[in-house]
């Protein structure tokens, strides 16, 4: 599912993305839905500032990754967060992108096609120390695959499996120091 963007394509899913929120906007001012107008520009200001903190953790392919995973066609919907105001990770970017890509792998062989499932990806910045915890919900057709993917030793940082239960799953990624 990887593709290389260049910079039309980036622009054209840019700018779809634009229109879909501009019509929200549009469509619910003109239904005198002033609150849920609001609302939809409030989500876009915390989305752009969240798009601002994942620039700067100076982690280039992750931030591409995080940018642009949602227009790679999975069956899954990938929300992230960063929460924390210091330290920069170039070492970790390479890594973790490579990771993050098989886990995106892992995750689309893994679930019901068909039914909604989301991937939430929180970054914690923690001045020289950061973490990642990756929350999936939705219907997991196999657990074994995404636990032995899981298990595997990683170079560079930690992997701790917080929590698989029915329709969830919870794995926290440490750098190693």
């Amino acid at each position: 599912m990887e593709k290389e963007w260049n910079v039309n394509d980036v622009m054209r899913h840019s700018r779809h993305d634009w229109l879909n929120k501009i019509q929200l906007i549009k469509g619910n001012l003109d239904l005198n839905k002033l609150d849920r107008a609001k609302a939809i520009i409030e989500e876009i200001i915390i989305e752009s500032q969240s798009e601002a903190m994942l620039s700067s953790l100076n982690m280039p392919q992750f931030s591409e990754l995080m940018l642009t995973g949602n227009w790679n066609g999975y069956s899954f919907k990938i929300e992230y967060e960063v929460i924390g105001s210091e330290g920069v990770y170039p070492e970790l970017d390479k890594p973790l992108t490579l990771w993050t890509k098989d886990l995106f792998s892992e995750i689309e062989s893994s679930i019901e096609p068909f039914m909604e499932s989301t991937l939430i990806i929180t970054i914690f910045k923690e001045g020289k120390n950061i973490r990642f915890l990756y929350e999936l919900q939705g219907n997991i057709t196999s657990e074994e695959k995404i636990m032995s993917f899981i298990l595997k030793k990683q170079q560079g940082f930690q992997i701790n499996l917080l929590r698989m239960i029915s329709g969830e799953l919870s794995i926290e990624i440490t750098a190693d120091s």
